[in-house]
């Protein structure tokens, strides 16, 4: 694995916590909240797992990112 690829994701890591920390707080809290919040709550969650799992969902990297992480990019060539 490149090292360029391992680095991109430990600059990520904090900021996955962190959301992973809030997605288990706001588990926590859903039994004692309001149900019009709670509905809001799981609301943002299920677009969040849409955007995920949807295959056009997710932005496609580009050739820079591509080469950051090792991937040589050459587009469509003919033979």
């Amino acid at each position: 694995m490149p090292t360029a690829a391992i680095w991109a994701y430990l600059e990520r890591l904090p900021g996955l916590q962190a959301e992973a920390r809030w997605q288990a707080i706001e588990a926590a809290m859903a039994p004692h909240v309001k149900d019009r919040d709670r509905r809001a709550m799981f609301r943002r969650l299920e677009r969040m797992m849409q955007e995920i799992q949807e295959p056009g969902g997710r932005m496609k990297p580009s050739r820079a990112q591509l080469a950051l992480i090792g991937i040589g990019y050459r587009g469509n060539q003919r033979s």
